[in-house]
């Protein structure tokens, strides 16, 4: 489990990643994504219709079916998956878990804290998922638009 995502995080991005090489509006079924991502099945589906709720995918039941993209992926950004699936409160609240730390009554690495707690909200709200897919999959990339040619 990465620092800033919990499981579910890190299978979220893992799974839209994969769907933003698609051509936009191609359904992509869970057990497609399963497969290429290693993520367990009904897992996967259970966070995926987070995002549905959320409004990021659209998805549609049956033999043909799958989720595909409700928005453009190039306009959801790290911070909105944070926020959708794991809650952003955990970037504002104390690294040392202590409720009552705030700018008034600070821990002893609350300053320190702020700052990259800062940096890091900047950092999720400037890359969006496309940017993330095209340049973590590069190789999956080119495959799929050889396959489409």
């Amino acid at each position: 489990m990465s620092l800033l995502f919990s499981r579910e995080g890190e299978y979220s991005i893992q799974a839209l990643c994969y769907i933003a090489l698609k051509p936009y509006g191609e359904l992509v079924g869970n057990r497609e994504l399963t497969d290429e991502l290693g993520i367990p099945y009904f897992y996967l589906g259970k966070i995926l219709q987070k995002l549905v709720l959320r409004g990021y995918l659209i998805s549609r039941k049956g033999p043909n079916g799958g989720f595909a993209f409700a928005v453009q992926p190039d306009k959801i950004t790290l911070f909105d998956i944070k926020e959708a699936v794991d809650g952003a409160e955990s970037l504002y609240t104390c690294a040392l878990g202590f409720k009552d730390c705030s700018n008034e009554n600070r821990c002893a690495v609350h300053h320190e804290w702020k700052i990259l707690r800062e940096g890091i909200a900047s950092m999720l709200r400037d890359r969006d998922i496309l940017s993330i897919a095209r340049e973590s999959r590069r190789e999956e990339l080119l495959k799929l638009q050889t396959q489409s040619q």
